[in-house]
């Protein structure tokens, strides 16, 4: 993966907080995408929202009152 360089000093002067995640393997991805291709996930879906209205889109997202996920349609 990609690397990159921090003056750990800055963190500590600045009182940083540094969150991480991980995404998986890819062999797990391609997993879950054949999962997912074979219909045995089904993203809970709240609103579908064309492009142009994005900002429509991230209001509903900070009314924090969506059960699922906010879809965007890209023509």
């Amino acid at each position: 993966g990609a690397t990159t360089s921090l003056d750990i000093r800055l963190v500590y002067r600045r009182q940083l907080n540094i969150l991480g995640t991980t995404m998986g393997s890819l062999k797990e991805f391609r997993c879950l995408l054949a999962v997912i291709a074979e219909g045995a996930i089904k993203p809970v879906i709240d609103s579908t929202f064309p492009l142009a209205s994005v900002a429509e889109a991230h209001r509903r997202m900070e009314q924090h009152a969506k059960f699922g996920k906010i879809v965007l349609e890209i023509p």
